[in-house]
C-alpha cells in the first residue's frame, strides 16, 4: 500500500479497531514499521455509515443513522488529531459556550432528545411530533418534554382571533392559496417566491417555486386541471388574500369555483396557509 510520503509499503495484518462504542473501523492495516495512526477520509465515507463535516478549526464524525456526532478531531498543523470521545465533548462545549452536561445530553447515544427534534421539526405540536416518533422510532418524543419558550413568544402574534366554522368533508372542497416573497437571495435557479396550496381537508401542501409573482395565475390554473385529471375532483373553493394574481374572475366562473377572499389587512382569514408559511420556513 502507499503512504502519504509516496513510499509503498507491505501490511501484514488487517482487522476491525474499535474507536469508540459508536465508531469502529474496518478493514485496518497494520504496518509496524509505521508510527502514527491515519484514518482515511474517503474510506471512512465510503462505508456509507458515517458523515465528515470539517471546520477552520476542526471536523466532526457523524453517524448518518440518527445524525448523533460520535467523533471530533482538533487541527494541529496541517491534520486533524482525534481525540477520545470525553475530551471531544468538553471541547467542543468551551468552544460554542456550552456545558458539559448539555452537550453531553445533545450529543451521547441517548442524545436526540425530544426538545432537539422539536427543534429539528420546526416547532412542531406534541401530536404531530408523537405521530411521526411512532413512525420513526429515532425521533425522540416524551410528553414530559418542558415547554418551548421559542413557541410561546415567535408564534403569538396577537390577541386571539375567532376560529373558523367552515368544516369541509371531502378534499379540495376549498383550497387556501398564498403567495410568499420576495427572499433577497434567489436559489440556485433565480426563484425569489413560492406559492402554497393547501387542502382544507386533509391539510396536504404543495409549494410551487416562482421567479417573479406574476407566475402564479398559470401555476394556479395548471394545479385546477392536475386535481381534475389526477384525482377526478372539482375544486369548489378557493380561499386567498386579494393579491391581483389571484384575481381570475372569468377562469372561476367557467369552472365553477367560489372564490373567497379576506378583508384587507386580516390575514387571519387566510390563516391556514399563512400559518403554513410560517412553518415552512421556521423548518427551512
Amino acid at each position: 500500500m502507499s503512504l502519504p510520503n509516496g513510499q509503498k509499503t507491505i501490511a501484514t495484518i488487517y482487522g476491525t479497531v474499535q474507536l469508540s462504542p459508536s465508531l469502529i473501523l474496518h478493514d485496518v492495516y497494520y504496518i509496524p514499521n509505521f508510527h502514527v495512526n491515519l484514518i482515511s477520509v474517503t474510506q471512512l465515507l465510503d462505508t456509507t455509515i458515517y458523515d465528515v463535516f470539517f471546520t477552520i478549526n476542526g471536523c466532526f464524525i457523524l453517524q448518518i443513522s440518527t445524525q448523533t456526532m460520535i467523533g471530533a478531531t482538533e487541527r494541529f498543523g496541517g491534520l486533524f488529531v482525534l481525540k477520545p470521545l470525553s475530551i471531544q465533548l468538553q471541547d467542543y462545549g468551551s468552544s460554542y459556550g456550552l456545558s458539559c452536561n448539555s452537550v453531553s445530553q445533545a450529543l451521547g447515544d441517548t442524545a436526540q432528545t425530544s426538545s432537539i427534534w422539536h427543534t429539528r421539526l420546526g416547532h412542531i405540536s406534541d401530536s404531530i411530533h408523537k405521530c411521526i416518533s411512532s413512525q420513526f422510532p429515532f425521533v425522540n418524543f416524551k410528553e414530559s418534554r418542558s415547554p418551548c419558550d421559542i413557541c410561546h413568544y415567535a408564534k403569538q402574534r396577537k390577541l386571539s382571533f375567532p376560529h373558523s366554522l367552515t368544516h369541509t368533508s371531502n378534499i379540495f372542497d376549498l383550497l387556501h392559496a398564498d403567495i410568499w416573497g420576495p427572499y433577497a437571495t434567489p436559489s440556485i435557479s433565480g426563484h425569489k417566491y413560492f406559492l402554497t396550496l393547501v387542502d382544507d381537508f386533509s391539510r396536504f401542501t404543495w409549494i410551487i417555486l416562482m421567479k417573479t409573482k406574476s407566475e402564479a395565475r398559470q401555476h394556479l390554473t395548471n394545479f385546477i386541471s392536475f386535481i381534475e385529471t389526477q384525482f377526478n375532483r372539482k375544486l369548489k373553493c378557493l380561499r386567498s388574500d386579494n393579491g391581483p394574481e389571484f384575481l381570475m374572475s372569468d377562469f372561476y366562473q367557467a369552472k365553477g369555483i367560489v372564490h373567497h377572499r379576506s378583508c384587507v389587512e386580516t390575514p387571519q382569514q387566510n390563516g391556514i396557509v399563512e400559518r403554513k408559511h410560517q412553518h415552512i420556513l421556521n423548518v427551512a
